[in-house]
């Protein structure tokens, strides 16, 4: 059942019969007891208040749960839940007792979430995913460790001094991991699972020579950096790096200017996208001879990088390459674009660089 207001709410029949409850509640210390059988609840908050849990302990049925706020102490008793979903703009405390429940799986707060302290004596989980989790100190990254089956994990660290040694996941295949504040300390402890398919960086501050440990993955398929996840001005490849990356991505990175590169370091490479990289002064036009290269996306760049990726896009289509799509949100003229690429009259380059 689905109940889409508030006013439609209490007028609404409750029953054991239902198993999967969305929406709104009028009343629900009444209304939840005639649904003790529900295998799945997303409650919506009505307006600006939280809904008072005080009767969620009869759903002891629950696979799935989505609210706005930690359903302690009561959570105890959801002894078949495997999905907890919270969506709040506070941040969220997790509780020993969350961890304890044997058939967790998915854990995903919305905004932020920190361990309580009860959980520094935890000594397993069956985990499989878990965000968006801040990691404040050393106990905190033995709570991950305690997670063996772990595959993703959405997380931000604090300690701009120690980086978080994650190898002991071997499970690990989604990594989204955010810097409070550049990362000064030992280089030498960077290090990834390489078990890792798609990771995404931002705020490390990282010098591009470090990009090395990173393009030595042996199964990393979709690379995404924001936010000076890396620094400096020069960005050069190296052979036998990135051998199966399929995604690459560039966000917000005012720093880069030159990046130096050939086909053969992205072999695999399938969409690329640069965004706010507003002082990269060229994308490489070695980039247009990757075989398996599907996309190119820029957006909110110079004039010079739109202008080469025409250019990467004109000379695809003379070597018989009518698969490459470029788009861009360039607002200059398009026959000027076009004309720069050496076809100012070809109507039918016009349709395929689209402008979004």
């Amino acid at each position: 059942m689905f109940v889409h207001t508030e006013s439609s709410a209490g007028g609404r029949p409750f029953g054991l019969y239902y198993r999967s409850f969305s929406g709104h509640l009028s009343h629900p210390s009444s209304n939840i007891p005639q649904m003790k059988l529900l295998r799945v609840m997303n409650l919506r908050p009505n307006s600006d208040r939280s809904y008072e849990l005080k009767r969620v302990d009869l759903l002891v049925q629950l696979r799935y749960l989505a609210v706005d706020r930690m359903p302690k102490p009561l959570v105890g008793n959801f002894v078949n839940l495997e999905f907890l979903i919270i969506d709040s703009y506070e941040t969220i405390y997790i509780p020993l007792v969350i961890l304890k429940l044997v058939k967790l799986r998915h854990v995903k707060i919305k905004e932020s979430a920190e361990f309580e302290e009860d959980c520094y004596s935890c000594q397993t989980t069956n985990l499989r995913s878990l965000s968006d989790i801040w990691i404040n100190n050393d106990k905190d990254v033995e709570i991950l460790r305690c997670s063996p089956h772990l595959r993703k994990l959405k997380c931000y660290y604090y300690d701009d001094k120690l980086f978080p040694d994650l190898c002991s996941l071997t499970d690990l295949q989604i990594l989204n991991l955010s810097f409070s504040t550049y990362f000064i300390g030992d280089l030498t402890k960077v290090n990834f699972s390489s078990t890792i398919k798609n990771l995404t960086l931002s705020d490390l501050g990282l010098p591009w020579e470090e990009m090395s440990t990173i393009g030595r993955l042996p199964n990393l398929h979709v690379l995404k950096l924001a936010f000076h996840a890396f620094v400096g001005e020069e960005w050069e490849t190296r052979d036998g790096e990135f051998q199966e990356l399929r995604v690459l991505e560039l966000w917000l990175n005012d720093v880069i200017k030159q990046w130096i590169t050939c086909s053969e370091h992205f072999p695999q490479l399938q969409s690329l996208l640069v965004n706010q990289c507003i002082n990269l002064e060229e994308i490489p036009s070695e980039i247009g001879d990757i075989p398996t290269l599907q996309k190119i996306e820029v957006y909110n760049s110079g004039y010079e990088v739109y202008k080469l990726v025409v250019q990467i896009e004109q000379e695809q289509r003379e070597n018989g390459n009518e698969e490459l799509e470029v788009i861009t949100n360039n607002e200059l003229n398009m026959e000027d674009l076009i004309g720069t690429a050496g076809d100012k009259g070809n109507e039918r380059d016009k349709e395929k660089i689209q402008i979004k």
